[in-house]
């Protein structure tokens, strides 16, 4: 019997069903090795493309690997994808909603005014965009945070304080080098000089 399995001419029940079993096995060990590895990326802090909601074009905007978005069956063939949270939200859509963090958002993804975390395909994510002040001169384009009121409950993002938890772009009007500091000033005060007139 064991000669006519191994010519293939008689298959035994029990050599199936331990392939079966072995083969099954390896998947599970798959498996656990690719939620290993994904497990490996919370935390990471990489960059990735975000497109507002008003559209416009795609910007690249610093994050962070929140979770592994669980793979259907169906698509187990298809690139990885993970949720990340924006470290340096610049609009409010981008904003990490603290109720989601907590499992407590009564809002799904799509209805909460805030982020939920976007889910990004694994082989999107690219390398966070580390800031360079060496290079910090007067004109430069710079992301700067609002400094809140003293009395301002800041320990939840709120309508009233969502300004101070948001980073705004800004251009350097002064640098200071001893004091390793700069003045700047907000872009969206900045003139754009004089409307042009339409011709009659």
């Amino acid at each position: 019997m064991k000669e006519m399995a191994k010519s293939g001419a008689f298959k035994d029940k029990n050599d199936s069903k331990d392939k079966s079993e072995n083969s099954s096995q390896n998947e599970n060990n798959e498996d656990s090795d690719i939620e290993d590895e994904l497990a490996t990326l919370l935390g990471m802090r990489c960059a990735v493309y975000h497109t507002h909601t008003w559209g416009g074009q795609p910007s690249l905007h610093n994050a962070m690997v929140s979770s592994a978005v669980p793979r259907q069956d169906d698509d187990q063939f298809t690139d990885l994808q993970v949720r990340v949270l924006f470290t340096h939200p610049t609009h409010q859509e981008m904003l990490p909603c603290p109720f989601f963090l907590n499992g407590e958002c009564k809002f799904s993804d799509e209805q909460c005014r805030y982020s939920h975390g976007a889910v990004v395909q694994l082989s999107n994510l690219k390398e966070a965009i580390e800031p360079n002040y060496a290079n910090i001169k007067i004109g430069s384009r710079i992301l700067l945070k609002l400094k809140p009121p003293d009395d301002e409950d800041m320990s939840v993002v709120k309508k009233s304080t969502e300004k101070y938890h948001l980073w705004h772009r800004g251009v350097v009007k002064g640098v200071d080098v001893e004091k390793k500091s700069c003045v700047a000033k907000l872009e969206q005060n900045i003139k754009t000089g004089d409307k042009r007139k339409s011709a009659s």
